[in-house]
């Protein structure tokens, strides 16, 4: 007789030594309230410019949102199928742009390209969130739609997830915090940089901020000149995609696309090189 198969056990790979046993399998439906939105009649004054917050997808750019950039009344939330949504509820966005998440640090709205979820006392909602960034293809996947994809409510609630103990979920959740909090600080860094960058570009291009020798005199005023007369310019150009023996050569060839990266995903032969007018770039 074979063996049977052991069972896989469902627990992760990478783990908190302190937690044993199955992670449980359960429905996101069953860990959560999931809510959708709506958007108050645009022509009526008194519903907009609230006090109430009130998101679209596209400002979902951050693991947290507190201020929309449009705000709804009282009236217009009782007027529309908007909800109000309390504080850590997790926006997910399902219509058109799918799987963009943040947690709501205020009580908000949202319009109808959200299905949100208020987690129950065995969800940690950072935990949940998390889970759904790195599973957003599994909404995609489920998304239908002529128009634009969408995936609804009813279809969420079924989704499975491999859930953990409540004690666990929030070790991780506040593993994962600490993660983003250096990396929030990290961008502010970078950022300050980049803004340092610009500024002492714009001085030093435009010779509102000048340097001196080392014997601390003066450098020569700056000479105009044509572009053309510091270097070659030439155009590159692309092999014939149908011929095979072209690709999957040695040299590197780089597009448009790739310009900011350290690397590039094609090359070419010899051959492709002589028969098109791809030029050789020298190093520098």
């Amino acid at each position: 007789m074979k063996e049977e198969k052991k069972k896989k056990a469902n627990v992760p790979n990478l783990r908190f030594l302190e937690f044993t046993g199955e992670w449980e399998n359960i429905t996101l439906g069953e860990i959560a309230n999931i809510i959708g939105g709506g958007t108050p009649d645009t022509t009526i004054e008194e519903y907009w410019n609230g006090n109430i917050q009130w998101f679209t997808p596209t400002e979902i750019k951050s693991d947290y949102v507190a201020k929309s950039n449009r705000t709804i009344t009282k009236l217009g939330l009782e007027k529309s199928s908007a909800k109000l949504l309390p504080i850590g509820t997790i926006l997910l966005t399902t219509r058109a742009t799918i799987g963009e998440v943040a947690i709501a640090t205020e009580k908000c709205t949202t319009n109808q390209g959200f299905q949100s979820f208020v987690v129950n006392e065995h969800a940690n909602n950072i935990f949940i969130s998390n889970w759904i960034k790195q599973n957003k293809n599994v909404f995609i996947k489920k998304a239908k739609g002529s128009t634009f994809a969408e995936i609804s409510k009813s279809e969420i609630e079924k989704i499975l997830i491999l859930l953990p103990t409540r004690l666990e979920q929030d070790k991780i959740a506040t593993f994962l915090s600490l993660i983003d909090e250096r990396i929030s600080t990290q961008i502010k860094i970078v950022e300050g940089l980049e803004s340092l960058m610009r500024s002492l570009r714009e001085k030093l291009f435009t010779q509102k901020l000048r340097f001196k020798d080392s014997n601390r005199n003066e450098f020569p005023d700056w000479a105009l000149r044509k572009l053309g007369d510091l270097g070659t310019f030439f155009s590159g150009g692309t092999p014939l995609t149908l011929k095979k023996d072209y690709y999957n050569g040695d040299i590197p060839f780089i597009k448009s696309g790739e310009i900011h990266k350290n690397h590039t995903e094609q090359f070419i032969s010899e051959k492709a090189l002589k028969n098109s007018s791809a030029k050789m770039v020298e190093k520098g």
